[in-house]
């Protein structure tokens, strides 16, 4: 079974075979689960298709984060380019507008490394909790 939400995909397999991909800027991040014997009768496909959009959105997160790693190296390679000049002004409008920019890509970096870091950990939680679920 396959379902389309949006830039979201979602198929589905009875062998317990689940596949999320995610569409970002004409790419593709897929995300995989496959389901256990003991939950292929309760909730095998919700949990397959969470599991999986969780992994895929961790890819996409993180190639978010390189595209801002790779925009933010210019960034300082200009700044220590225009330091090194002997009229550089710290105080001029585009000094104070190139420091600025710096400082939202380094902020945006860190936001996502803590979503990252969020998605992770609760996917961890989850798929732990389902476990214990199932030890009951």
């Amino acid at each position: 079974m396959q379902i389309k939400d949006g830039n979201v995909t979602y198929m589905y397999n009875s062998d317990g075979y689940t596949r999320c991909d995610i569409t970002y800027k004409n790419r593709v991040f897929t995300g995989h689960a496959y389901c256990l014997a003991e939950d292929k009768d309760f909730q095998s496909e919700k949990t397959g298709c969470f599991i999986a959009e969780r992994k895929a959105f961790i890819k996409k997160l993180k190639f978010m984060k390189s595209e801002l790693v790779a925009a933010l190296s210019p960034l300082t390679n200009f700044e220590k380019t225009l330091q090194s000049c002997k009229k550089y002004n710290p105080n001029s409008f585009e000094a104070k507008k190139l420091r600025k920019e710096i400082y939202i890509k380094r902020k945006e970096i860190q936001e996502i490394e803590t979503a990252i870091k969020e998605e992770q950990d609760y996917l961890t939680y989850y798929i732990q909790n389902k476990d214990k679920f199932y030890k009951r």
